[in-house]
């Protein structure tokens, strides 16, 4: 639904490329044949909007994985310019078998940069809690080297 909803209002909010409105297409057999409604269209893209748009979803909401309060609030956004577009909008829950569970910190000694999510298989059972430490195993254990004789 977030993906199809994020579809919609880049078509109203993203620049369209300057072949898209009145010059024939690099490939096309003949240019666009544009109505009167489309016009319309054209004339309100802005890519001012559309930056705007980008910079709430990706700064003010960041990361949007499927399952977590981000996501609802992107697509209660999403809804809501849509609305303001005049569309009719209706949110649609579904399950999301690979639900976003937690985010783990780095470890001592380890970047605090680092971004490690954590998911649950489909097969999994959601409302269990496990707790461990993270291990550091650098580049894993040292690899035997076996040398086949030449025949």
């Amino acid at each position: 639904m977030l993906t199809i909803a994020l579809g919609g209002a880049a078509t109203v909010a993203l620049p369209a490329p300057a072949w898209a409105a009145d010059d024939q297409r690099p490939g096309a057999y003949r240019p666009p044949a544009l109505t009167p409604d489309d016009r319309k269209v054209i004339a309100q893209v802005s890519a001012e909007r559309a930056l705007s748009h980008l910079r709430v979803l990706s700064e003010d909401i960041g990361p949007r994985i499927g399952g977590t309060a981000s996501e609802r609030r992107a697509a209660d956004y999403i809804a809501k310019e849509l609305d303001h577009l005049g569309y009719d909008v209706q949110l649609e829950p579904f399950a999301v078998a690979d639900k976003f569970l937690a985010q783990l910190a780095s470890p001592a000694g380890l970047p605090t940069d680092l971004n490690w999510q954590v998911g649950a298989s489909p097969h999994a059972a959601l409302d269990t809690t496990v707790s461990g430490d993270v291990v550091d195993v650098g580049a894993g254990a040292p690899v035997r080297r076996r040398t086949i004789p030449r025949t």
